[in-house]
């Protein structure tokens, strides 16, 4: 028996209705973490550093994607489908579930994580609050049928 495996990015405007992003000549999703901190140097030469919040930047691109959303192979949303909603949203919050194996319980600081609580990426996803932070689109190759894009997209976790 195989797993249908979901896209590995999907996008929502309130949580309820997913918009599946075509897999089609994606490359790698990164999630970055940033830290978001204050650190200074004392008189007597030791670092302080005051933490205040650890937030993501996740990116990923398409070459050789088609803009037309029936061109992809799997059927998920196209690059011209993914401009206009950035057109649209840009500035607005939205949220970003990726597709990915992880695991589910918090580890204490200073702790190893279990094993015991792992979900495969068949199972597991982890949604963002995030903004659109940098979208671009390069025309690689027009034909009758759609256009072919190469395109990167940036959230920034709020």
């Amino acid at each position: 028996m195989g797993y249908l495996l979901q896209s590995g990015i999907h996008l929502s405007l309130n949580g309820s209705t997913w918009y599946k992003l075509t897999d089609h000549n994606r490359g790698e999703i990164s999630v970055i973490p940033e830290l978001i901190q204050n650190e200074a140097r004392m008189a007597n030469g030791k670092l302080r550093k005051y933490v205040v919040a650890q937030k993501e930047k996740i990116s990923t691109s398409w070459s050789y994607v088609p803009s037309k959303t029936s061109e992809c192979a799997d059927g998920n949303k196209g690059a011209a489908w993914l401009e206009s909603f950035y057109e649209a949203n840009a500035g607005v919050p939205i949220q970003v579930k990726i597709i990915v194996s992880e695991i589910t319980t918090d580890t204490a600081k200073g702790a190893a994580p279990d094993d015991f609580y792992f979900k495969s990426a068949t199972e597991g996803s982890k949604v963002y609050n995030v903004f659109i932070s940098n979208f671009s689109k390069r025309v690689i190759n027009r034909t009758k049928v759609s256009d072919y894009v190469a395109m990167d997209i940036e959230f920034t976790e709020i």
